[in-house]
């Protein structure tokens, strides 16, 4: 039984099992595996990182997180999202993540090794790439053959570290932390259950510790208002606006003119959740046994601004500025300098063209 959420809390509107077999619910011919993750969905929240956050506990207690078991936390919109660069700590920047209707707003509450700890700082980049690859899933399978047609001149491609871009702007945003708190294991009748954390080596009747860690994605998938009125200087795009760009460019390659005026189609929110739970519960399934590594050349294939000149902002004052070659297998940015110096970055972060332009008139360092 679910235990009330302390207040102010609202009540979850439903709660969703993953843990049947996909393919039964979608009747397409896709294969999914049976992913233990319950999903609870409010109409509104602050934020479902802060939610997650609170509630860790009682998610706890009521063993909707456990060695082997997730949870999805999803919102229609938020009052008050956040981005990397506005966690709620005091002094950090203010940057908000818009959320009218629309969009997905999920945090993961996951379980993670204890062992393998070192593996987090990968975290937000292989939850971008399960990003990209839901992107895809979701044009690629949708019921409507214009979707699909459209969808396959669509590239979803990543940022390091932590954004996934459409057609040169930022779609979605990912935003990990680990509170530091553990994670009971799974009841004992459940052990025997196939799961990708725990390493193929382990007894089934020995589970390691494991940590809480929290993932929050926020996609634009069909957002109810104007993005560009409250996101300014951000370069923010949707999936219906990608594919609306993609169909009037289609529209002129055939007759030479006229703008589109959008297409009429319906974006299932829920659907685009299903995909990318699976996708996230894969991908990092596959960090937990390979480490980045496997990950790598789908990253440099689809990296944003690679083999272009950037400015990286180390967070101290500093500013680098160089090539961007690609990422290393240990998911570090490589960085060749005007000297020919090639820099291994593993923190950081890229600036955008008019940021860098007002803090170099601010007498920043740049090198």
């Amino acid at each position: 039984m679910l235990q009330a959420f302390p207040s102010p809390s609202p009540s979850p509107v439903f709660r969703r099992f993953f843990d049947v077999d996909g393919s039964e619910r979608r009747g397409d011919g896709i294969k999914f595996p049976h992913i233990p993750v319950t999903q609870l969905h409010f109409d509104s929240l602050e934020s479902t990182q802060k939610w997650s956050q609170a509630n860790l506990q009682t998610l706890k207690t009521d063993r909707l997180v456990t060695s082997k078991r997730w949870v999805v936390v999803s919102a229609d919109t938020q009052s008050s999202g956040i981005g990397t660069r506005n966690t709620g700590e005091a002094g950090s920047p203010h940057r908000q993540w818009s959320s009218p209707r629309g969009n997905v707003y999920a945090t993961y509450v996951l379980p993670w090794p204890q062992e393998k700890m070192s593996l987090l700082l990968h975290f937000a980049q292989v939850s971008t790439v399960a990003v990209a690859m839901a992107i895809e899933d979701f044009v690629g399978s949708h019921p409507d053959p214009s979707v699909v047609a459209l969808g396959q001149r669509l590239r979803p491609e990543v940022k390091w570290v932590n954004d996934v871009w459409l057609r040169g702007q930022k779609v979605s945003g990912v935003l990990c932390e680990c509170p530091g708190v553990m994670v009971d294991p799974e009841d004992s009748h459940l052990e025997g259950a196939a799961s990708p954390f725990l390493s193929s080596s382990s007894s089934a009747s020995v589970c390691p510790p494991h940590m809480a860690v929290l993932v929050g994605i926020g996609v634009n998938v069909d957002p109810q208002t104007d993005l560009s009125a409250s996101v300014k200087d951000q370069g923010v795009t949707s999936l219906r606006a990608a594919l609306d760009s993609v169909a009037a460019e289609a529209d002129e390659n055939v007759d030479g003119g006229g703008a589109s005026e959008g297409l009429a189609l319906n974006l299932d929110l829920q659907e685009f959740i299903f995909l990318l739970t699976h996708r996230l519960y894969e991908s990092l399934g596959k960090l937990r046994e390979g480490g980045f590594e496997p990950f790598l050349k789908f990253v440099n294939e689809r990296l944003v601004l690679r083999g272009q000149h950037i400015h990286v902002d180390m967070d101290g004052g500093r500013i680098l500025a160089g090539v961007l070659e690609g990422l290393d297998v240990d998911g570090a940015l490589l960085l060749r300098t005007e000297s020919g110096e090639l820099l291994t970055l593993h923190t950081g972060r890229i600036m955008k063209e008019k940021e860098r332009e007002r803090q170099e008139g601010d007498g920043q360092e740049t090198s």
